[in-house]
């Protein structure tokens, strides 16, 4: 029981640093998905996914009408610790949109993914050159769930992870 109240308070605890980090130019628009003038969908609000090492939280927050940024982190049951904190932004431009992320201590380099394929509620971004994660697929399930897939290859071997976010806020 001790166990189960302390993850709650974990949980509701990361709830409370995300509202709080926000920079109030950045604040998450209340919509579930955001639309812009060409129909492209984006899910705002906080997320979370729960596996038997830790949670992993992702936030979206819209900044205009073609830029969004996120952010997530995964935190260890075992040692109740922040494995790897990610910053994320999200531009649509008339050529091209691209999908930027950024490993905190790890060489301070944007990772840029480009959209591939857009259909629906269906998002593809690739980076040919990474080699895990080289393509990221966001599937919008709605108002309320993003399904996330994400591939590549480590040391050869390809490899597929694939997991549903849930909606938290």
């Amino acid at each position: 029981m001790f166990l189960l109240n302390a993850k709650l308070y974990i949980f509701l605890f990361f709830c409370g640093v995300f509202s709080a980090c926000n920079n109030p130019k950045e604040t998450a628009i209340t919509n579930e998905t955001i639309k812009t003038k060409d129909n492209f969908h984006w899910p705002i609000g906080k997320f979370i996914f729960v596996t038997k090492e830790g949670m992993f939280f992702e936030e979206w927050v819209k900044i205009d009408s073609v830029t969004f940024k996120g952010s997530n982190f995964f935190i260890n049951k075992a040692k109740n610790d922040t494995l790897f904190t990610v910053t994320m932004k999200l531009t649509r431009g008339k050529e091209k949109t691209s999908l930027l992320f950024k490993l905190k201590g790890e060489n301070n380099k944007d990772s840029e993914f480009t959209l591939i394929k857009e259909d629906e509620n269906l998002y593809v971004f690739e980076n040919p050159f990474h080699d895990y994660t080289s393509i990221m697929q966001y599937k919008i399930l709605g108002d309320t769930a993003i399904e996330v897939t994400e591939r590549g290859f480590v040391k050869n071997k390809e490899r597929e992870e694939k997991y549903i976010m849930k909606k938290i806020d």
